[in-house]
Formats: C-alpha cells, sequence, structure tokens
C-alpha cells in the first residue's frame, strides 16, 4: 500500500512540475508592429526625441544610433532575453519596428509568417502605448 502511494504522489508531483514548466515556455505568435503613433499636436525633433527616450529610459531601454528622426533602441530582459527596433518619428508621429531579437522565439513559419515570444509584441507596445502618452503631456 506504502509503495502504490509513494508512487501515485510521486506521479502527481511529476505532472505538477511538468505543467509548471511548460507554462512557462509560451509559444510564439505572430510578429506585430505597434501601429504608427500621433499624439494630436506638433513638437520640434529635439521634443519628440526627449519624450521618446523618457519613455524607453522608464521601460528598461537603451538607445543609440541616433540621427535626426531615427534612433535604435534596444532592451534586455533578465540578462538572457535581447529585443532591438529602429524608431522613426517626425513632429507629429512615430513608428517603432522590430529589427532583431536574441532568445525570443524568432523565426519565420512554413506559411511565411514571421512569428516572435508574445513578450516582444508586448514590449514593443508598451513602449508605444507610454511614448504617446508622453508626448500628449507635452502638447502645449
Amino acid at each position: 500500500m506504502i509503495k502504490k502511494n509513494g508512487i501515485g504522489i510521486l506521479i502527481v508531483l511529476l505532472s505538477y512540475l511538468f505543467a509548471v514548466n511548460t507554462a512557462h515556455a509560451r509559444a510564439a505568435v505572430p510578429l506585430v508592429n505597434p501601429a504608427v503613433s500621433e499624439w494630436g499636436c506638433q513638437l520640434s525633433y529635439d521634443e519628440v526625441k526627449l519624450g521618446l527616450e523618457s519613455a524607453l529610459i522608464a521601460r528598461g531601454w537603451t538607445t543609440s544610433d541616433q540621427k535626426k528622426g531615427y534612433m535604435q533602441a534596444k532592451v534586455i530582459v533578465r540578462g538572457k532575453h535581447t529585443l532591438v527596433v529602429d524608431i522613426n518619428y517626425a513632429e507629429t508621429s512615430f513608428a517603432i519596428k522590430y529589427i532583431s531579437s536574441d532568445n525570443l522565439k524568432h523565426k519565420i513559419d512554413e506559411e511565411g509568417i514571421e512569428m516572435i515570444h508574445p513578450n516582444a509584441n508586448s514590449w514593443m507596445e508598451n513602449v508605444r502605448s507610454d511614448a504617446t502618452r508622453v508626448l500628449m503631456n507635452m502638447c502645449k
């Protein structure tokens, strides 16, 4: 009887551990570049750059390769997931576009659809939303 109960408990524990481990391994989804964002007024390029940078920094992103109307941004999460995007901006709008990633399940599936871990889509959308809010608050 003890052996049966012990094996049953072991099976339950192993099943639980398997379920917990697979819950963290989320499947890739179609990559979605965020929609172009507008904030309702015209700001200078410097103001837009400042607004974008403040939203990015607040979320742990860094910027590089900057020139008027363009910057590249990167986030490294838990030291093992990296996402790089291009941000093109003007006085009234900006757009975020996926460039590359490490350890985020990026691939082209058999139907030619670009796939990525769902968190990457969320991280890009969070930056878009935050930056739009910052820039709206900068309107005079």
